[in-house]
Parts: C-alpha cells; structure tokens; sequence
C-alpha cells in the first residue's frame, strides 16, 4: 500500500516537523517502511525535499528502483 509518511507523521498531535529530534523520528519511521517496498516513488512537482533525498539514498542502498512522477505532468 503507498503512504507518504510526511502527510502522516506532521499531523497535529503526532510529530511535529520544526522540532530538529522529532523530525529525525518521523524520517525514521517514513525510511522503515522502505525495507518492506518494492519501489520508492518521487513526486517530484513540489521539487525534492531533504527528506525527499534520505528517502532516494536509502532506496539506492537497499538496492530498491526509485521512479519519479509528476501529478501535473503526464
């Protein structure tokens, strides 16, 4: 199942993203689910995030294929 784990994680009373420790957990917790996927997609509309960028290198590692996609552009 695809989850973006930034929308989960940064709800009110979950993580909150500003908090330099709390982000590091909410990273953590969006790259584990990495090491049950079969790809990493990037949708790249918005431009790449840091975060973004620890999700491709951990995919590169795992080894796992990174796809990028746009929303807005076929």
């Amino acid at each position: 199942a695809p989850i973006a784990s930034h929308l989960l994680y940064t709800q009110p009373t979950i993580l909150d993203d500003s908090a330099p420790e709390e982000r590091r957990m909410g990273i953590a917790a969006g790259l584990a689910w990495g090491d049950v996927a079969n790809v990493t997609v990037v949708y790249t509309d918005l431009g790449i995030s840091r975060g973004m960028e620890y999700g491709i290198e951990a995919a590169h590692e795992a080894p796992r294929p990174v796809e990028y996609r746009s929303i807005e552009k076929p």
